[in-house]
């Protein structure tokens, strides 16, 4: 094989917004999505960016070479703390983070706000990219967007457990008590049918779990409807609705790792990565 020289960024792949030596890469953008406006924020975050370099190299006297290697050397000292050469996807990373105090915000409704900040509103209207009232509107639109969204995917997974999985594995689950009635009416009450007692016990223990969890994301969804305040029906539905969702999710999937395959509803992990 040839020797080949590896560059600072070849490494993992996996960021959707990746740095690659000089650029920035936008990377497997959802069909439903577009790159449209956070490339405008971009434009524009570099525009100022520039505008102040600018300034602050025009207002040194003597050779502009040196004075742009200057103005860039005290610029570096202070955006240091964004640049990490380690692994950016590790636990440690996020601490590091956190000690320098940047900003790391995993959920939707933790950064809309930061649209309509009233830094956010001198950058844009500064240089004639978006009015106030324009950024009002993309807040208000994009917080909209997002509730309705989590709301469909609720009631989505709601109806997907309660008329498909709930039916499959209570099937699966009438086959398993009649194969064990079966079993002692035919051998007797000694019959040796203790582990598939035991394995059908499970089963609706599960079944009880995924039925209540359910229940409990049903009385959620439906108190989030009498939540009249915008950004905070947002953040009920991104932090109490996702975690009760995540709770009937893994729920389910133990009940899918004890549900006979051809009852089981859904294609099951191995069959989305393999083809049979």
């Amino acid at each position: 094989l040839p020797v080949l020289s590896k560059d600072n960024t070849d490494r993992n792949r996996t960021s959707p917004f990746a740095f690659t030596g000089n650029k920035f890469e936008f990377r497997a953008v959802g069909s439903s999505q577009s790159i449209a406006f956070p490339v405008t924020i971009l434009n524009t975050i570099v525009a100022e960016s520039l505008d102040i370099l600018a300034d602050k190299i025009e207002a040194k006297s003597g050779d502009v070479r040196q004075a742009a290697i200057d103005v860039i050397r005290d610029e570096i000292k202070k955006i240091k703390p964004v640049l990490f050469m380690g692994d950016n996807y590790s636990r440690e990373w996020e601490e590091e983070a956190a000690r320098r105090g940047l900003p790391n915000k995993k959920v939707t409704v933790e950064s809309l706000p930061d649209l309509v900040t009233k830094k956010a509103i001198t950058l844009f209207q500064s240089y004639n990219v978006l009015s106030p009232v324009e950024l009002e509107a993309r807040y208000a639109i994009r917080l909209e967007r997002y509730i309705k969204e989590m709301d469909i995917e609720a009631k989505t997974m709601l109806d997907m457990v309660r008329t498909r999985i709930i039916p499959a594995t209570m099937r699966y689950q009438s086959s398993v008590a009649s194969s064990c009635l079966r079993i002692i009416d035919l051998l007797g009450e000694k019959a040796p049918v203790d582990d598939q007692k035991k394995m059908c016990a499970t089963i609706t223990a599960l079944n009880n779990d995924v039925i209540k969890e359910a229940s409990k994301l049903d009385e959620l969804i439906e108190k989030a409807s009498t939540i009249h305040d915008e950004l905070e029906k947002a953040k009920f539905y991104a932090y109490t609705i996702k975690e009760q969702m995540g709770k009937l999710r893994a729920k389910a999937d133990m009940l899918e790792t004890h549900t006979s395959d051809n009852l089981w509803p859904f294609p099951r992990f191995w069959e989305m990565l393999f083809i049979s």
